[in-house]
């Protein structure tokens, strides 16, 4: 338990420092889903379509990253959160790989699917939510 604690404090320490080193306003949206920039990436699947990724406010900064927590420790309400962010393809199977395990639990036999999954979304976290930019 006491890893878990850590890598939430990071986190949520990580996150904080998002709001602090932004001096740019930001225009609030309608829904928090909504989020747009024209910065598209391939998916690199068959599909062709792409995914935009754009840059969150602090508050939905917040809300994801504890989001991926919640998620990291177990909790299914937090695969709802995270997807309502219309995470790219690859993020959003990692999200249901690491609810189908039940979180990621730190022991000799640790899912190393789940784990690799979870680093998934946690750099999907840090471009949505960039610290220090």
């Amino acid at each position: 338990m006491k890893p878990r604690m850590m890598v939430g404090a990071l986190v949520l320490v990580a996150t904080a420092l998002v709001g602090c080193s932004k001096t740019e306003t930001t225009t609030p949206t309608s829904t928090s889903a909504a989020v747009t920039s024209p910065t598209t990436a391939s998916s690199g699947g068959g599909g062709g379509g792409g995914t935009t990724t754009a840059t969150l406010s602090l508050t939905d900064c917040a809300t994801v990253a504890m989001a991926n927590l919640d998620l990291i420790g177990g909790k299914q309400e937090a695969v709802v959160t995270l997807k309502s962010f219309n995470p790219p393809s690859d993020v959003a199977s990692a999200i249901d790989t690491v609810a189908k395990a039940g979180g990621i639990k730190i022991s000799a036999d640790t899912d190393k699917a789940a784990l690799a999954a979870s680093e998934t979304i946690t750099s999907w976290v840090k471009v949505v939510c960039p610290v220090g930019s």
